[in-house]
């Protein structure tokens, strides 16, 4: 509010409007909220305060507020638990639940000794307490007892060799091989000597096993229910090592290991092989020692009827051949020999006397010639001769 003065002003002042920053939603945190979760504003000045779920404590300011600058203050607490330890009970124990410290919603079961009779809740959950509160095993002089925990199809309780069930002892049920329990696994005896709750049973379960794979093998689509039979078969140029048919059993696996399929082991006896034995589709090039010749293709492959395709080449001694070095004879030679030349009468050697037979099978040097040569005997001067070569 502000008034007009004799001289034209206005007193007091007249005030300005500012743009207020406003800050973000308060900061969520694990295990607590702050407590102005309805509103959508949050101008400067305004304030909220946090709470923990239970089971859980405050650490730190529990209230923060809304600055100017459009930012909280100060920095939001943190809810942290609050462990518990373990409850104890007197004439009884603790059949299920962890420990020896607990957290919010961790729960404990219990069951007393024989001749004790439960008082309370056998189940107790913890929320920063023990909600209901922790039983008690009452002496009880006329104890009710159970009968033998009921029989189920497919299906047997823990506790088969005990005689005497009383209130407050617990059994826990399993199913055979091939089957799932439907229903609460654990009962107890009343005080009243009956058994609670109802005994579970024992279903057919889908047991699935998965598609058997080997190596080398002929692959099949799976996964194949309990007492499927499979049958194994190898790739072409391998054998089968095992059980060649197997089925699935109730339990999820397989009736015999997986077999294996090998190599047949084929014998490659020509020349120097690397290694002994080869399998299919194995490729072998073979040389021959010197002084042999190849006859047949170097390179053969095992084939799956246990054989080389082409067929396994054979070595032989190497052979010279020249049938020009006498008309109208055809000559061999071992790769070993020499072979030295000499000519008729009358007749001259050109080159070489001598050549040798190659590993190779050809010979070191081109076939020589024997030249004839007539020679003129001596004269006087005054006789004229004419000498000639034929």
């Amino acid at each position: 509010e502000t008034q007009c003065q004799d001289d034209g002003r206005w007193d007091p002042p007249v005030p300005v409007c500012e743009r207020m920053l406003r800050c973000a939603y308060p900061p969520a945190i694990a295990n607590g909220k702050p407590s102005s979760q309805d509103m959508a504003v949050f101008t400067s000045g305004m304030s909220v305060n946090y709470s923990c779920e239970p089971g859980y404590s405050l650490t730190g300011q529990a209230s923060i507020y809304c600055t100017p600058s459009g930012t909280w203050s100060p920095a939001p607490p943190w809810c942290a638990g609050v462990l518990c330890i373990t409850p104890e009970i007197q004439n009884g124990r603790k059949v299920d639940g962890r420990g020896p410290f607990y957290r919010p919603k961790d729960t404990v079961r219990f069951e007393c000794d024989p001749g004790y009779t439960l008082n309370g809740s056998r189940q107790i959950r913890y929320d920063g307490r023990w909600d209901p509160p922790v039983p008690v095993c009452e002496r009880s002089f006329d104890v009710l007892r159970c009968v033998s925990p009921p029989a189920i199809a497919n299906g047997k309780p823990s506790s088969q060799d005990l005689a005497v069930f009383t209130s407050g002892m617990s059994v826990n049920y399993s199913c055979e091989p091939g089957y799932s329990l439907t229903g609460q696994a654990s009962i107890y005896c009343t005080a009243s000597g009956t058994w609670s709750p109802a005994p579970p049973r024992c279903a057919v379960s889908e047991v699935l096993c998965i598609a058997p794979e080997i190596e080398n093998g002929r692959k099949v689509d799976g996964p194949f229910p309990s007492g499927t039979y499979v049958n194994y078969s190898c790739e072409p140029g391998y054998a089968l090592h095992g059980e060649a048919s197997v089925y699935c059993t109730t339990s999820g696996t397989w009736s015999h290991p997986s077999p294996l399929c090998e190599g047949e082991r084929i014998f490659g006896g020509c020349g120097v092989p690397t290694r002994h034995f080869y399998s299919y589709k194995d490729n072998v090039t073979f040389e021959c020692d010197p002084g042999y010749t190849m006859k047949g293709h170097s390179l053969s492959q095992c084939q799956t009827d246990d054989t080389w395709d082409p067929p396994l080449p054979v070595c032989e001694p190497g052979k010279c051949q020249n049938s020009d070095l006498f008309p109208g004879f055809c000559l061999f030679f071992g790769w070993w020999m020499f072979v030295n030349y000499h000519c008729d009468l009358d007749y001259s050697l050109l080159e070489e006397a001598s050549f040798h037979c190659t590993v190779s099978g050809a010979c070191s040097l081109n076939v020589k010639v024997c030249f004839s040569s007539i020679c003129c005997f001596p004269l006087p001067r005054s006789v004229r001769q004419t000498c000639k070569r034929i």
